[in-house]
């Protein structure tokens, strides 16, 4: 046993090692990177970022307060892509830093949360028209006209609200009624955008929900619908 955990420390400094040197490998943004417009997207985690690597031409990685930016093309439009961490500070710190750098003509938030209404299946790709944080009680209406071509989408489902928490959710246990998905970090991103008066809109899709708590699989096939649709909506435009 003591062995292993040797085994397991000497990995996991050595990958910290790595990480810490391919972090200063990276270039910073250059003043040309921040003064163009972008279609931007944000992602949490590993897995919702991954599926828009086989579409996005890259151009640039670079970094900025210590975030990466991945700079590139879709069909022509200037992209950015970026992860904003797990849960709502993570987000709230890393998008508002991301918005005072960055020209950002539409922000798009895509991944996967946990659907609280039961008329929700696994796998269905939401579009909230209202975002609730829980920590503050805050609540941010989305813009219409994004909403609606979204709705325009066969594989969207406009729901009334989403909630942001600090946990991942499946069930509507102490929720505001009329919440249909619960996730970690659209709220504050939403309010930021609405401060910074950025169009914003998240698409989310259910890796979880009330009588299926999903899996591995469940979680990756969400990450990937919620890419595509996002990919779609952005080429509809």
């Amino acid at each position: 046993m003591k062995r292993l955990l040797q085994i397991l420390t000497g990995i996991i400094v050595l990958g910290t090692i790595g990480y810490l040197v391919f972090r200063e490998t990276i270039p910073l943004c250059s003043e040309e990177m921040t003064s163009m417009s972008y279609t931007a997207i944000v992602t949490a985690i590993p897995i919702e970022a991954e599926p828009f690597e086989t579409v996005v031409s890259v151009t640039h990685v670079c970094r900025s307060g210590g975030i990466t930016y991945t700079v590139g093309h879709l069909e022509g439009r200037n992209m950015l892509m970026f992860s904003s961490g797990r849960g709502p500070e993570s987000a709230e710190k890393v998008v508002r830093h991301t918005l005072d750098t960055f020209t950002i003509d539409l922000l798009l938030l895509s991944g996967i949360a946990g659907g609280v209404d039961t008329a929700l299946h696994l796998g269905e790709t939401t579009v909230a028209r209202e975002w609730l944080d829980m920590r503050t009680g805050e609540c941010v209406a989305i813009d219409d006209l994004l909403v609606q071509k979204a709705e325009k989408l066969e594989v969207v489902r406009v729901v009334s609200m989403g909630a942001t928490a600090e946990e991942f959710v499946t069930d509507n246990t102490g929720l505001p009624e009329g919440v249909s998905i619960v996730d970690m970090e659209t709220a504050p991103v939403a309010l930021l955008a609405k401060e910074y008066g950025v169009p914003f809109l998240a698409f989310r899709t259910t890796s979880d929900v009330v009588a299926d708590v999903g899996t591995d699989a469940t979680f990756l096939d969400a990450a990937r619908a919620s890419a595509k649709v996002t990919v779609q909506y952005i080429l509809e435009e």
